[in-house]
C-alpha cells in the first residue's frame, strides 16, 4: 500500500495536470504559462519543476523521472528474467508499466484531443517515445549480454514500444479495430507529424475476452505476436486457400 508521501505526491501530480489541462482547452497552448499552472494548483514553480521539466510533460502528464518500471524489474529484466522468455518478460514489463498509469478512458480521450490540436505536444509526445525506446534499447542490450536471444536490441525495443501501444488500445478501447477518432492533422503539420497524428488519432477497439485490465491486455498481445512471429497466420490463409 503506498505511504502518505506517495499518495500526496500522486496527488498533486493529478492536480498539475488536470489544471495544465484545463488550462490548454481554455486557452490553447501558448497561451498557458508554468505559473498559471501553479497559480491554479497553488505551489509556487519551484515545486512545479520538481514535478515535470515543461508544461507541455504536465499536460501529457510525463514527470521528470520516466524511467521504465520499478527497479526491482527492470533489474530482474536485465538479469534475464523474470522467466527467461524474451517476449514474456517484455510483456510483463510493459503490464507493469500499464498497471502503474491510472488514466481513465475518459482521461485518455481528452488527452488524445488535446495532443491532435497542439502539435507541440504531438512533437513533445512523440520525443518521449523515443526516450522510452532508447531506454528499453539500453535496457535489452543489457540482458543480451547475460542471456542471448541472437535479436537485435533495436527490434526488440522498437517491438515492445509498438505492444505498449497495442496493449493501451486493447485495455482502454470501446471501438472498432481501424476506426479513426474524427479530426483531421494540424493544417502546418510536417510529413513527420501528420504522420504522428495519425498514430495518436487511432482509436482503441473492444476485443472479446479481454476483461479490461493490464495483463489481459498484454496476454492478447503477446498472443498475437507469437502468431506473427510463428507464421501461423501466413499458415492459416494458406490453408483457407482454395
Amino acid at each position: 500500500m503506498p505511504t502518505l508521501r506517495a499518495r500526496k505526491k500522486a496527488a498533486r501530480h493529478d492536480a498539475f495536470v488536470d489544471a495544465a489541462r484545463r488550462l490548454v482547452r481554455e486557452r490553447g497552448l501558448d497561451g498557458v504559462t508554468v505559473e498559471d499552472v501553479c497559480d491554479v494548483v497553488g505551489v509556487s514553480p519551484r515545486t512545479f519543476f520538481n514535478y515535470f521539466a515543461t508544461k507541455e510533460d504536465a499536460v501529457l502528464g510525463v514527470p521528470v523521472d520516466t524511467a521504465i518500471g520499478a527497479p526491482q524489474t527492470r533489474e530482474a529484466f536485465a538479469a534475464g528474467g523474470p522467466t527467461g522468455d524474451l517476449l514474456e518478460d517484455c510483456g510483463r514489463l510493459v503490464a507493469e508499466i500499464l498497471a502503474q498509469d491510472e488514466e481513465g478512458r475518459d482521461e485518455l480521450a481528452e488527452l488524445l484531443e488535446l495532443v491532435h490540436s497542439e502539435p507541440k505536444l504531438l512533437v513533445r509526445h512523440l520525443a518521449w517515445m523515443e526516450t522510452q525506446r532508447r531506454a528499453l534499447q539500453d535496457l535489452i542490450t543489457r540482458r543480451e549480454e547475460v542471456r542471448p536471444s541472437g535479436v537485435d536490441p533495436v527490434v526488440t525495443a522498437t517491438t515492445v514500444v509498438a505492444m505498449f501501444r497495442a496493449a493501451v488500445l486493447t485495455w482502454r478501447g470501446d471501438a472498432t479495430p481501424g476506426h479513426h477518432a474524427p479530426g483531421d492533422p494540424p493544417p502546418d503539420a510536417t510529413p513527420a507529424t501528420e504522420a504522428g497524428s495519425a498514430v495518436v488519432r487511432c482509436a482503441p477497439h473492444h476485443v472479446p475476452g479481454v476483461s479490461g485490465s493490464p495483463e489481459d491486455a498484454v496476454t492478447h498481445v503477446l498472443a498475437q505476436v507469437r502468431r506473427l512471429a510463428g507464421g501461423t497466420i501466413h499458415q492459416q490463409e494458406a490453408q483457407g486457400a482454395p
